[in-house]
């Protein structure tokens, strides 16, 4: 009986999970599930103890856009997202075809932000 299986998680501690990959931070967890923003970190740090998330995820049902970007390499950006790690960039890869250097880009920004997220990123000669 899947009721049984694993630990049981609160009614809070479900709407803090639900709204932790739509925020940047614990003030826009807090913002999302209308609790404090140091409830919001004790609760994520015993849920950090309590429970083991693995799965695959349904990005389209978190509201988040799964894309992908081809641009011209920029060894700046590429300092850049190392420096400051970029959010909701998951992957930034460099491809060499030919004699071109690319940047491969994997991201999930929240689907109604996508516009705004790659304008963002200040890319030059870019194709999703």
């Amino acid at each position: 009986m899947l009721s049984n299986f694993g630990p049981k998680l609160t009614k809070s501690e479900y709407e803090i999970i639900k709204a932790v990959p739509q925020s940047l931070n614990y003030t826009q967890v807090a913002e999302k599930t209308g609790f404090s923003v140091a409830y919001v970190s004790r609760k994520l740090k015993a849920l950090k103890e309590k429970v083991l998330i693995h799965g695959v995820f349904d990005y389209d049902t978190m509201g988040l856009k799964e894309i992908r970007i081809l641009a011209d390499f920029d060894a700046d950006f590429v300092k850049k997202e190392e420096k400051i790690k970029i959010p909701f960039i998951t992957g930034v890869y460099h491809l060499v075809i030919g004699k071109k250097d690319y940047l491969w880009i994997e991201a999930y920004p929240p689907k109604s932000q996508v516009d705004f997220f790659i304008e963002g990123l200040q890319l030059r000669n870019y194709k999703i």
